[in-house]
């Protein structure tokens, strides 16, 4: 019964919000978790912003696996604030953004165009994917905002409702906010409007 593992999910996220301890462990936990229980929404997405959590909290400390991660970059359920939390933790150590979530940024972009192209997924991520590769040889980073916002986390337990107080297990965590500069990802933007225009070309040629 899904209840039950609610119960089990509050023991995770104490052990990681107020003991900080045992992060590595607690990611691969609940990446295991996700595909049993994943048919529950509410289950997705509390299990997504602790995974997210708990990595961002790991690099002070014993950071997971780069194996972890990439396993949490495919079993996500995005929201803003997990989206900013997994950009704050590879601006934290200056790396690239995986190509899988530099093609989500660019979809999820107001300013992306939409097209009936894009009912070809597969085809035209490979192509956009061709591009970012051209244009960004080494790989494309993020760079956060002016100023830090607030770790975001809503805790599925009650019992951690009062997490922000003074005293609180993530009272004045801060993160980089990745998502507060939107202009850095204009050139993404581009990459994938010239996508669209070259499998266009392509459909006219064939």
């Amino acid at each position: 019964e899904l209840g039950y593992v609610f119960i089990y999910f509050y023991g995770l996220e104490r052990r990681s919000l107020v003991d900080r301890a045992d992060h590595s462990a607690i990611a691969s936990e609940i990446l295991r978790l996700l595909p049993l229980y994943g048919y529950s929404r509410s289950f997705r997405r509390y299990a997504s912003s602790l995974l997210w959590t708990t990595i961002w909290l790991s690099l002070g400390a014993e950071s997971v696996p780069p194996s972890v991660i990439r396993d949490a970059l495919s079993t996500t359920d995005w929201s803003e604030e997990t989206l900013n939390t997994c950009l704050a933790c590879f601006t934290q150590y200056r790396r690239p953004i995986p190509n899988k979530l530099v093609y989500r940024l660019a979809q999820q972009d107001v300013r992306s165009p939409r097209s009936v192209l894009l009912k070809r997924p597969d085809l035209h991520k490979e192509a956009f994917l061709k591009r970012l590769e051209v244009q960004f040889p080494e790989g494309f980073q993020a760079r956060a905002g002016k100023r830090d916002r607030r770790l975001e986390y809503f805790p599925a337990s009650a019992t951690l409702g009062r997490i922000y107080d003074v005293g609180g297990p993530l009272a004045g965590e801060r993160i980089p906010n990745v998502l507060g500069t939107p202009s850095q990802f204009s050139p993404l933007v581009s990459v994938w409007v010239q996508t669209i225009e070259d499998l266009k070309q392509y459909d006219r040629a064939h």
